[in-house]
């Protein structure tokens, strides 16, 4: 399409111009039509030539086609260097340096793993974030880049939660039923919050609903808990630094 090449210099208002006039002029050669022209009278005033409708329609439709397609190829502005988050997990698929105005260019997986701190390394590991490296060839012409941008994505900020030492979504919850709940009785559990990176650990008790109470025979979490934990895969299962025990609720 004609439109492409002004679009992706983000020349959007070039580029429906040109699509517009393409249309126009790809319709006016091959038009077939025969029309009727029937001007009738409503209260004195004439109605439209249904030409006049029909390109109206269509340069609509241009414009908004040609929105569309220019929000899709809308490229991400970075800083050279430096970090951003996304919450939704949506990656991004292009980037250009907010200094210099150039394309940057994507880090392949493995080259921008000795970038990420060990706590990235873990939140990767366990699937609850995953990262982007971003370089700017033009404010970082050095191979390999002594500055890139990191750009983060959450995954899954329900199962796994921020731990307070590393400050990346690597702690998971564990429930563990004390006593159970019965009809006459309420029951005890006890939540721990465990960071598969750091030290952090810490665990609550809190009480279980009466079997029938409020429709429930127990308590749920919510979707933030979950299963044992992992070792970080190698990243050294708790060498992120921070330490402490988390402190109190």
């Amino acid at each position: 399409m004609k439109i492409i090449p002004s679009f992706k210099q983000s020349n959007f208002s070039e580029g429906t111009l040109i699509g517009t006039q393409a249309l126009v002029q790809a319709l006016s050669a091959n038009n077939t039509f025969t029309y009727v022209h029937v001007t009738p009278k409503i209260a004195g005033i004439a109605t439209p030539h249904p030409e006049y409708i029909f390109f109206a329609l269509l340069a609509g439709l241009v414009i908004a086609v040609s929105c569309i397609i220019a929000l899709g190829l809308r490229p991400l502005i970075l800083a050279p260097e430096g970090k951003s988050r996304k919450s939704d997990g949506t990656i991004d698929g292009a980037a250009t340096c907010s200094e210099c105005g150039q394309s940057m260019q994507k880090l392949d997986p493995q080259s921008l793993i000795s970038y990420l701190n060990p706590p990235e390394q873990v939140a990767t590991e366990l699937g609850s974030v995953s990262f982007d490296g971003w370089r700017c060839p033009q404010c970082h012409p050095e191979v390999p880049a002594t500055a890139i941008h990191i750009r983060a994505y959450v995954l899954n900020s329900r199962k796994f939660l921020t731990c307070p030492n590393c400050q990346e979504l690597t702690v998971q919850r564990r429930y563990k039923t004390i006593k159970p709940a019965t009809i006459a009785k309420k029951g005890e559990e006890s939540i721990t919050e465990k960071c598969n990176c750091c030290s952090y650990s810490h665990t609550k008790i809190q009480p279980i609903p009466k079997i029938g109470s409020n429709g429930s025979n127990g308590y749920s979490d919510g979707g933030t808990g979950g299963g044992s934990w992992g070792d970080s895969s190698g990243f050294g299962g708790g060498d992120c630094g921070g330490g402490g025990d988390g402190g109190g609720w």
